[in-house]
């Protein structure tokens, strides 16, 4: 609040906020195609909500309507948008475990209720991690062909060709918790694989959103230029998903209903 009251149009000018609802959310549905995550968005339901009926199965009773549980559980919506946030990017139980200090036991309950609830992801993010092992790259978009390249990824792959059996028993025998050059080689590569499945389930959320904005931006300049609109709506803050201009008040509610068009063909 106190960063956005900086920012102020000028005199006889109005200032134009407008953001994607829930962006990455609505993607990793469409990625995933899992059914109930559909339904969230489809029906019009809080997402938050439906991951807190999920995960808290013991604490919200199942014949508890989705609406009702921002008021009646609302501390278990609060809390239930960390292992949202956390799965979705490729987090796991013990991800929760360390970034929330939970117990292992009820770490793993609310992971495993998330993926049975949303099988969909489950099977998305597993395709995504093998996908960026085998081929070294990540790709972002199906539709513009975005990709990120795991750079060093064909060392990667001569180190992992060489992890034989015979060399799994000589590391179990004379490497294993050491701490001796071949067991910090063995853990960097393993860290390395790790830290690249994560980002094969994260960008293509994110490397979508950005390009979904930079697209927008374009057809919204462009509309700019057509309508002689040129130095009258300007360009202030883009935002991750959010769009902030200032144009004269008297074009104030064509600007923002136009923004609000073509953010959706976008």
């Amino acid at each position: 609040e106190i960063t956005r009251a900086s920012f102020c149009a000028e005199e006889g000018n109005s200032w134009i906020s407008v953001d994607y609802c829930g962006q990455e959310s609505v993607l990793m549905a469409d990625f995933s195609q899992d059914s109930a995550m559909m339904d969230v968005f489809l029906k019009g339901e809080d997402m938050h909500s439906t991951v807190a009926y999920m995960i808290y199965p013991d604490e919200i009773s199942r014949e508890t309507p989705i609406k009702d549980i921002k008021k009646l559980h609302k501390h278990l919506r609060q809390e239930a948008k960390g292992p949202e946030f956390c799965f979705a990017y490729g987090g796991n139980d013990s991800t929760l475990v360390s970034q929330y200090g939970m117990s292992t036991e009820k770490a793993k309950s609310i992971y495993d209720n998330y993926m049975k609830g949303f099988p969909g992801i489950a099977k998305f993010q597993n395709y995504q991690k093998n996908f960026v092992v085998k081929n070294g790259y990540i790709l972002i978009s199906p539709i513009t062909g975005h990709r990120a390249f795991w750079w060093d990824w064909e060392y990667w792959k001569q180190v992992q060709s060489s992890y034989t059996p015979e060399f799994w028993d000589e590391y179990k025998l004379y490497h294993k918790g050491t701490g001796d050059a071949i067991a910090k080689k063995v853990s960097t590569h393993f860290k390395a694989k790790t830290k690249w499945e994560k980002n094969a389930c994260n960008s293509p959320l994110q490397g979508c959103g950005a390009i979904l904005f930079k697209v927008f931006n374009r057809m919204l300049f462009n509309w700019v230029l057509e309508k002689g609109y040129f130095n009258k709506v300007k360009f202030c803050v883009p935002v991750h998903d959010e769009i902030n201009v200032e144009c004269p008040q008297e074009i104030g509610e064509e600007v923002r209903k136009t923004i609000q068009t073509i953010m959706q063909e976008a």
